[in-house]
């Protein structure tokens, strides 16, 4: 099997934005005045970790939502651990419920918090604390974002989700000829889905370790509704649990057109386009309750 380099700048499509400043609603019961108004927001992960977001306004404003420039603070906490704090400024406030926060560590990246129905729904990319970093854990609902990429070779245009960590759903070691049950239930019908499968080693550089059903346009399967979709994975034996092998991830996406000038990349395929006026980043597709389990034969 061929390993295949994908390099961390363009598997992070969540932190590309270019899309209208809106803000979005939440338990917001302060009133104009003289003090800052704040909103706050919590959620839960898969992990047991709670996340506390609060945002306080730059600038006074009759009626308060988030905006790009307002300040935030971020805890998170889990029983029996010491709390996390990240604090910094909002840098994009978006139509789609996404925050985009800049810690104020200096030389820290950015990452951003979903907000759906006045609740954190999603907590994507490493987080600047105090003292340190903190990995976000899965939630049980994703989103499948606008991606438009060149990578070794490729070029194309897909919906694809954030990294999906598979120590948040199961243990167990993967091995060739396993198969991957996924279930969940999605907003919009994906009609050319595949799931990569990658390893995130210590130094940082992630690694393509397979795929299913397949990467061809007749391997594309069609994911609408409900479903429960069993794959069998094309890859080598990787213990999720063990460190020494790397976090194992897995990646849904939902293809629309791929170009190819590398054999390595074969795959080549032209269903849609991403619209022009769609930026990096946007949420293309909603899937709840979603589950991954390994089914061992």
């Amino acid at each position: 099997m061929v390993n295949k380099k994908i390099w961390l700048g363009i598997l992070v499509i969540v932190l590309v934005f270019g899309m209208a400043v809106i803000g979005c609603s939440g338990d917001d019961n302060s009133t104009k005045g003289s003090e800052p108004q704040t909103v706050n927001y919590e959620g839960a992960d898969l992990a047991g970790n709670t996340y506390f977001l609060t945002v306080t306004e730059k600038a006074d404003r009759a009626a308060y939502t988030p905006v790009s420039g307002d300040n935030y603070v971020l805890k998170i906490k889990k029983t029996g651990q010491s709390d996390k704090i990240s604090r910094g400024t909002v840098k994009q406030a978006s139509a789609d419920g996404t925050f985009m926060l800049q810690p104020s560590v200096e030389g820290s990246a950015t990452f951003s918090i979903v907000i759906s129905n006045g609740e954190i729904s999603s907590v994507e990319g490493n987080i600047a604390v105090d003292g340190g970093t903190f990995t976000p854990r899965s939630f049980n609902t994703i989103y499948l974002r606008a991606n438009r990429y060149t990578n070794n070779g490729q070029t194309g245009e897909q919906w694809a989700t954030s990294p999906i960590l598979l120590s948040d759903f199961f243990t167990g070691t993967l091995k060739a000829g396993n198969k991957i049950r996924i279930s969940g239930s999605v907003d919009k019908k994906l009609e050319h889905s595949k799931i990569d499968v990658m390893r995130i080693p210590s130094n940082g550089e992630w690694e393509w370790i397979g795929c299913a059903p397949g990467s061809t346009a007749s391997q594309l399967v069609e994911i609408s509704g409900s479903f429960d979709n069993s794959y069998a994975l094309r890859i080598d034996s990787y213990d999720v649990l063990n460190k020494n092998d790397g976090e194992i991830i897995v990646m849904l996406s939902n293809c629309l057109w791929q170009e190819s000038k590398t054999a390595n990349f074969p795959d080549v395929y032209h269903f849609s386009t991403l619209p022009d006026d769609i930026p990096n980043g946007t949420i293309m597709a909603t899937i709840h309750n979603f589950s991954i389990s390994l089914i061992e034969e």
